[in-house]
């Protein structure tokens, strides 16, 4: 998901909290779309679920947050980044996140 990449630095080993949320809908996007969201962290996933926001195309808007946790990470730098896949099937399926945060909580 463009923008939605966060680097961060532990002093100590710990998990962390990885806190997604974003305003899903409105006009541009595939009725009953659904989008799958994960996390990872140095390229390794993050939870083990994927999220689910589903998209109604009525020019509502609907907000969704989407947490994980993290098994214990050494200390130094790291980078989360949050995945998206639209669906259904290969129709060309699009969904509009517009306004979106992402967090992370650290020891």
């Amino acid at each position: 998901m463009p923008g939605m990449s966060l680097t961060f630095t532990l002093d100590t080993e710990g998990p962390v909290v990885v806190l997604f949320q974003g305003q899903f809908g409105g006009f541009r996007s595939t009725a009953n779309a659904r989008t799958g969201i994960r996390f990872t962290i140095d390229r390794s996933i993050v939870g083990s679920a994927i999220a689910v926001g589903n998209d109604h195309h009525d020019g509502n808007h609907q907000t969704f947050g989407f947490n994980a946790f993290s098994s214990p990470l050494p200390p130094g730098g790291h980078t989360v980044k949050v995945l998206w896949n639209t669906g259904p099937g290969p129709d060309g399926a699009t969904s509009c996140v517009e306004e979106r945060s992402l967090i992370i909580l650290r020891p």
